[in-house]
């Protein structure tokens, strides 16, 4: 069953996550959001995260070098996690960027799984229904304010 996502990604039960890069014989394989995680963290501990071919700032190939790291936490269906997250440095413009993880939101502490749960539930649920749905899968308390920012910003119908 085809039905339109907020964002892309997570299937209509909101705990499966498709992912760009897990492909297994052209197919893609769904993992969870935990799977993600963990598959993120062992990636990170042998240095196997990549890194993009060109800088955003000013487009040169080959300029961008690992330059340092930071804790960021993320709220999850469960427990709350941190992860760490990589920024490179542009040799040239000298500019800074973020490499995100694609189950991250920029400037978002709760998970890409969760704000999309979230706005599926919108579309038969009131947003007081949806706050106290997400109360009881993440044991965390949205704001329905937060639940109109997050409709605002990321549904697109």
């Amino acid at each position: 069953m085809d039905v339109p996502l907020p964002l892309r990604g997570v299937d209509v039960q909101g705990l499966l996550i498709h992912t760009n890069h897990a492909f297994h014989r052209g197919k893609v394989r769904a993992m969870s959001l935990d799977q993600q995680i963990k598959r993120y963290q062992k990636a990170f501990q042998e240095d196997r995260l990549s890194k993009p071919v060109r800088c955003r700032s000013c487009g040169r190939e080959g300029t961008l070098h690992w330059h340092a790291v930071y804790r960021r936490s993320l709220i999850t269906f469960n427990d709350p996690v941190v992860i760490p997250v990589r920024r490179v440095l542009c040799s040239v413009c000298r500019k800074t960027f973020t490499i995100l993880p694609e189950f991250v939101l920029k400037f978002h502490r709760y998970a890409k799984a969760v704000v999309d749960l979230a706005l599926q539930k919108r579309n038969s649920l009131s947003y007081d229904a949806v706050a106290d749905f997400l109360m009881d899968r993440c044991h965390r308390c949205v704001a329905v304010f937060t639940l109109h920012l997050w409709r605002r910003r990321f549904q697109t119908s």
